[in-house]
């Protein structure tokens, strides 16, 4: 996913990361989000984005097992992603700790592209309207995304070519949710759902009403 263009000449991949690392709920915008998250998730994302880092720079397939392949060799696979080093070095990695609000994600990644150290990979985010604006911008100074939890629909291959998730959508979630209820309550014929006004909730019922509708006359 990552070109050679992106890469320093010694192989060194720096990355944005966009977890929350260093979580404090006073630095968060919204309270509600705050209240929502444990001080120990942050520790979790840290220890499982270190610990991939150092499974491709030591090329351990023992968790992922393509690390195998003669591709990914040492001998063919020159790239590794920096652990250490200082923000202006070549063997830096650039990691935004305030990844909730996305005005900072996106003044982190402009102010980390205007240096020599700007990401050639950009990790993360968890949100989706911090994913919507980083990708648009990412994709405009040709760095890639990849991120294990936007659900967002609206995240395709044909809108964000440069941007990779993991999760599968909402829709998909909310089509699942409507089957299995479907399924289990056969005599029910209303739902009502309870959410708040996030936009990542409001996106989820608009998703939920959608499969609804869809499987309304359906199988």
């Amino acid at each position: 996913m990552v070109s050679a263009i992106n890469l320093r000449e010694n192989g060194s991949c720096p990355l944005m990361i966009t977890f929350p690392f260093t979580f404090q709920g006073k630095e968060i915008a919204d309270y509600r989000i705050a209240k929502t998250l444990r001080p120990s998730a942050a520790f979790s994302y840290m220890t499982s984005v270190i610990l991939a880092m150092e499974d491709f720079n030591n090329r351990d397939n023992s968790v992922v097992a393509e690390l195998n392949r003669a591709e990914y060799s040492n001998e063919n696979c020159s790239a590794y992603f920096p652990l250490h080093g200082s923000r202006n070095s070549t063997s830096s990695i650039v990691v935004d700790s305030e990844s909730y609000t996305s005005t900072k994600t996106l003044k982190h990644l402009l102010e980390a592209y205007t240096e020599s150290s700007h990401p050639c990979a950009i990790v993360g985010p968890i949100h989706n309207d911090v994913g919507l604006k980083l990708s648009i911008l990412a994709s405009e100074i040709d760095v890639p995304i990849i991120s294990p939890a936007i659900t967002s629909p609206s995240f395709n291959s044909r809108r964000y070519p440069l941007t990779t998730k993991t999760m599968v959508n909402s829709h998909a979630i909310t089509e699942a949710l409507v089957d299995f209820l479907r399924y289990k309550s056969v005599d029910w014929n209303y739902v009502a759902v309870m959410y708040d006004t996030q936009d990542y909730s409001i996106d989820w019922v608009q998703n939920f009403e959608s499969a609804a509708e869809e499987r309304e006359d359906g199988p």
